[in-house]
């Protein structure tokens, strides 16, 4: 008899124990251009695009894109902006296609958006994993 008071006991008083995480149910979302391992994808006025992957935060990116801002060796977005002057794109508001969790996957998944959208800008249709 004292043996199934202490189990009753024992279960009764039991309970679980809380963390923080319990009274934080959701994580802030991070703005678009703040996320890193994306495949994106930059639309021009004309009607071309571009598909492109960064691990870096996508802001960074996208301002090498920029003819102002870059001191780097110039993209494909760079090189038609020139041929083009005329057109606009809104390197701002870039469109997010995938995310990924390491390097490999991210130039798998730009190599088939690449091959199964054909976007006009892009000058290789594949990356190499």
């Amino acid at each position: 008899m004292f043996f199934l008071f202490v189990v009753v006991y024992f279960f009764s008083v039991s309970h679980k124990t809380h963390t923080i995480g319990d009274h934080f149910k959701y994580k802030d979302k991070q703005a678009h251009l703040e996320q890193c391992n994306l495949v994106y994808k930059l639309k021009r006025s004309c009607g071309r695009s571009y598909i492109g992957q960064t691990q870096r935060n996508l802001k960074f990116r996208l301002d090498e894109h920029n003819p102002l801002k870059s001191n780097h060796q110039a993209s494909d977005v760079v090189k038609h902006l020139y041929t083009y002057p005329s057109d606009f794109m809104d390197v701002k508001n870039p469109e997010i296609l995938a995310s990924a969790f390491n390097y490999r996957e991210l130039l798998i998944k730009e190599t088939l958006l690449i091959q199964k959208q054909q976007p006009e800008i892009n000058v290789d249709n594949f990356s190499t994993p």
